[in-house]
């Protein structure tokens, strides 16, 4: 994945997504933040199971992927 985006608000969306990760199992899907680039946006998706975090930012999308 290859994107440009605004570092501010993209910081801004993870530090709210930290809150909806799970600290206590590093090895879960549950302690990771996904971010994922297509059509112009990176969208920050993010859970504990229970509750769920997902937002997204504009950017220029150089090459879609996903990172964690």
């Amino acid at each position: 994945m290859e994107i440009v985006v605004d570092k501010t608000l993209l910081e801004n969306k993870i530090s709210s997504a930290v809150n909806f990760i799970d600290k206590r199992d590093q090895s879960s899907i549950t302690s990771h933040i996904l971010l994922e680039g297509k059509d112009g946006k990176v969208s920050v998706k993010a859970t504990d199971r229970e509750n769920g975090f997902w937002s997204e930012v504009e950017a220029v999308v150089i090459e879609p992927g996903v990172a964690t």
